[in-house]
């Protein structure tokens, strides 16, 4: 398959339970003639996790999703996926009780990347923070240096990432980085 021949695919990362926002970009999504759909993790953690879960889930396009540390910390190991504090723990409990047991351990076990062949791009790998975690801090001020850290192992020639909320699209010895923005938090 071609880098012709890939899906068009719509990343949305970092919604955080934001319904509002999410639903005026998939208002604008309608307008798009998008094969796919890839949730970039961090989706529900926010005021309204049930209602942005069920929405997510009733998208006709076909839906990946990946996880983020918003979701591992609905799981038995996210213990560190959140920062340390009481907003945060507060925040976690919120969301958490507005999820089913099985809501939580299906978000909570999602891949941590996904590879697919985009239109135009070729191979793409798609993680929440870095290929390496889901907690891993990329700006426009990174070193390109701590890029050959970030991407050991990786053979993709582009990645999208999210987690910080600021938009990227950067090149670095060969590979393109980009990080879309976050839909429910600037």
């Amino acid at each position: 398959m071609s880098s012709q021949d890939g899906l068009r695919v719509a990343a949305l990362y970092d919604i955080h339970g934001m319904l509002e926002p999410l639903e005026a970009v998939l208002r604008d999504l309608e307008r798009e003639e998008v094969d796919a759909v890839l949730i970039g993790g961090d989706a529900v953690s926010g005021p309204q996790p049930a209602e942005t879960l069920e929405l997510l889930r009733s998208l006709e396009a076909p839906t990946y999703w990946i996880r983020g540390n918003g979701e591992r910390a609905l799981g038995e190991d996210g213990a560190d996926a959140v920062m340390a504090g009481a907003e945060a723990e507060a925040s976690l409990r919120f969301t958490a009780s507005q999820l089913s047991e099985d809501d939580r351990r299906e978000l909570s076990s999602l891949p941590e990347r996904l590879t697919i062949e985009v239109e135009g791009l070729g191979e793409t790998l798609f993680c929440h923070a870095s290929p390496r975690n889901d907690l891993d801090i990329v700006t426009p001020g990174t070193p390109g240096a701590r890029f050959h850290t970030l991407l050991e192992g990786v053979s993709e020639r582009v990645v999208v990432a999210g987690h910080t909320h600021i938009q990227l699209d950067r090149t670095v010895d060969g590979v393109r980085w980009v990080n879309p923005g976050s839909i429910g938090m600037p």
